[in-house]
């Protein structure tokens, strides 16, 4: 598992170094990150979220992608969907991506990367994807819909997420099956 982790550790260097990404630092405000999600039954370790200091460094490196990631079950990486700390699609954001669209696959979030959990005012889903917030780890809590689109999540969940699930379209959750 080591060598998948040092090849995935390099590739991200090559893609930041080619697409002129600079990555921001802790203290460096605002940021847009971007994070691999794995299908919810998979076995494979949670991936650490990029950041940078800007939206066009974070989509360089989302187009940058390898076709073939190491730890991607399928060659295609696709955003699942993005939330942010702000309301109406506004403010630092953590853009979620997955070897595939929601079609036949269920993504999940149990718990939320250091900076995001309790952070969250609105949120979406892409590529064949709703989402559901919990405002709870292990998709325990309240629950919020978005299909696909919360430009707020309201005074329950706002800057309570905990955990997420983005599944097909047209589904809705209440736990993470």
């Amino acid at each position: 598992m080591k060598s998948i982790r040092t090849i995935v550790a390099l590739a991200w260097i090559a893609i930041t170094v080619l697409s002129g990404a600079s990555v921001a630092s802790a203290s460096e405000a605002p940021r847009y990150c971007a994070q691999q999600l794995f299908e919810i039954e998979s076995d494979h370790p949670e991936a650490s979220p990029v950041c940078f200091a800007s939206e066009a460094e974070m989509a360089r490196y989302l187009d940058h992608l390898p076709n073939s990631h190491e730890l991607a079950r399928a060659a295609n990486n696709v955003v699942l969907g993005v939330v942010y700390k702000d309301q109406n699609r506004t403010g630092e954001s953590l853009t979620l991506w997955g070897s595939n669209g929601c079609v036949g696959a269920t993504y999940g979030f149990s718990s939320l990367a250091s900076g995001w959990g309790n952070s969250i005012s609105s949120a979406s889903g892409s590529n064949g994807c709703w989402l559901t917030l919990y405002t709870k780890t292990s998709y325990a809590g309240s629950s919020l819909n978005c299909t696909p689109y919360c430009s707020t999540v309201g005074s329950t969940w706002n800057d309570k997420v905990q955990s997420l699930v983005f599944r097909p379209s047209g589904t809705y959750g209440r736990s993470a099956s």
